[in-house]
């Protein structure tokens, strides 16, 4: 309350309690709660605020097991310090009278203000990105497994992917139990390429929680990109038996029956995983092409342009592939004009559409010669992103 530095987001439970510590805690307690008791008839707000803070104390005091316990958080302060800011600000309403007591007060109000907003710029910093709060809760209590599992994740999202490693093993070491920490190890070794070396930490992540659906959506993709299909359709089917609601499941088991052309199938998890999130760009580009490829042009060209609002840059893929629901429907003005559209944006089409099998009718056309010509052209255009 009075000096809110070294804050973390968590504090491991102690293996030892200090008697000396427990003793003079509990000491303080009584005391203050006799002083609030007899005092409660000239001081009313004492013993009010006194039984606030111990009543919203007691689900996360210890003295009753709830929530995260045995961890330990600032955040179990809040509800509980309303009843000792009620204790202390009616106390000094009391005490401060006379002429200047407005003045006074007002005063008191402005430095608390400016005191404690200083120290929250301090902690801000802090808590800006997963990647200072996990550090700093490292400097503050040392090491525990969750937040160098958490700052292992934040340095694997930065793609820093060997310090990611090293913290993995540094939280796996200190609790060997945590599934998570296993995943998280395997996610950071397919990110590095090695596929072969995380099998065996997603099947250990598994092993420690079968409940858990990521280690499965990256072993079912491990095996799609091995080839074998129905292996990580048997991986993919055990995800949505346990979690029928999680949307990347359902999008990477879509993606894997659209590799197999069984696109009726696919469309209902793609349009199931828009549904909950209209905002998931990679299941619309899937849903898009499923429709494209199931001859659905109509449908294909609707989510294409849903695309094209959605995203703000990096468009030139989704005109490529709109200039290719258009030479399937042989629209050809439209199909070169949707492909200058991809060149101007960055994407270099021009080796594409030769061997591509959307455009076998483009290119015997007079629109495909011309549009050659028209970039042949302008040596500037179709570069390479």
């Amino acid at each position: 309350m009075a000096w809110p530095v070294e804050l973390s987001i968590f504090y491991p439970f102690p293996r030892t309690i200090v008697l000396p510590d427990l003793l003079l805690s509990l000491s303080s307690v009584v005391l203050i709660t006799l002083v609030a008791y007899m005092t409660r008839r000239k001081r009313p707000w004492l013993i009010l605020g006194w039984c606030w803070f111990l009543i919203a104390l007691s689900p996360a005091g210890g003295l009753i097991q709830a929530g995260l316990w045995p961890g330990i958080a600032n955040r179990f302060m809040y509800i509980p310090m309303i009843g000792l800011f009620i204790m202390i600000i009616w106390e000094c309403d009391e005490r401060l009278r006379g002429r200047y007591s407005r003045f006074l007060k007002a005063v008191l109000c402005i430095v608390m203000l400016v005191y404690f907003a200083a120290l929250a710029r301090v902690q801000n910093n802090y808590f800006s990105n997963s990647f200072a709060l996990f550090s700093r809760c490292l400097e503050v209590v040392g090491d525990n497994e969750l937040a160098l599992n958490n700052l292992g994740v934040a340095l694997s999202s930065l793609g820093r992917q060997d310090e990611a490693l090293a913290h993995f093993d540094r939280s796996i070491n200190r609790n060997p139990t945590q599934a998570n920490a296993y995943h998280n190890y395997g996610v950071c070794l397919v990110a590095k390429g090695d596929n072969d070396g995380a099998i065996p930490y997603f099947e250990k992540a598994i092993g420690l929680d079968p409940k858990l659906v990521n280690p499965l959506v990256h072993l079912g993709l491990i095996q799609s990109d091995r080839g074998n299909v129905d292996g990580a359709m048997e991986h993919l089917e055990k995800a949505l038996k346990i979690d029928p609601n999680n949307l990347d499941v359902r999008n990477n088991y879509g993606t894997i029956l659209s590799t197999q052309r069984k696109f009726d199938e696919a469309i209902p998890h793609f349009l199931f995983v828009l549904k909950k999130d209209p905002a998931h760009v990679q299941a619309r580009i899937n849903l898009s092409q499923a429709y494209e490829e199931a001859g659905r042009y109509s449908e294909a060209m609707t989510e294409y342009r849903m695309l094209d609002k959605t995203i703000t840059h990096n468009k030139g893929y989704i005109y490529y592939r709109m200039a290719r629901v258009h030479s399937q429907q042989k629209k050809f003005a439209e199909c070169k004009d949707y492909l200058e559209m991809a060149l101007k944006d960055g994407f270099d089409v021009l080796k594409l559409i030769q061997s591509d099998n959307g455009f076998v009718h483009f290119r015997p056309t007079e629109a495909y010669r011309s549009f050659l010509e028209i970039e042949a052209s302008r040596p500037q255009a179709g570069a390479s992103r």
